[in-house]
């Protein structure tokens, strides 16, 4: 789910690397580019943390789909998130909060059941 402003925040595109084209070494098969909001266009700082939380839902969702497809190989198997909207695209809403909401939405996406181990997170 993409947000129908202007700004595309929770916006994620996959970028998935050739074998011989892999940066330090060949565990990095992807980049993961996500658009996320900023303060000043949202209405308030509860619609910014909303907007937030939905790049968390959509990096899972993105990288799940991507798993899932029987013929896509390699799979993406553990990802590094930066604070996405943090610093001055937060405006005045604490780093922590972002934070905070940015792992809800990455939590919330993350599959119920223990089925299928490519899912999970790694604690």
């Amino acid at each position: 789910q993409v947000s129908k402003d202007r700004d595309r925040a929770g916006l994620v595109i996959l970028d998935i690397f050739c074998e011989g084209n892999r940066p330090y070494h060949s565990g990095n098969v992807a980049m993961v580019y996500a658009v996320g909001p900023e303060r000043r266009r949202e209405s308030s700082d509860a619609s910014f943390i909303q907007k937030v939380r939905l790049v968390g839902r959509n990096i899972v969702a993105a990288c799940r789909e991507y798993n899932l497809a029987e013929s896509r190989r390699p799979s993406i198997d553990r990802v590094r998130v930066c604070l996405v909207s943090g610093g001055k695209y937060a405006g005045s809403v604490p780093k922590e909060e972002i934070a905070l909401a940015l792992l809800r939405g990455v939590l919330e996406a993350l599959p119920d059941s223990p089925d299928d181990e490519r899912l999970q997170a790694i604690p």
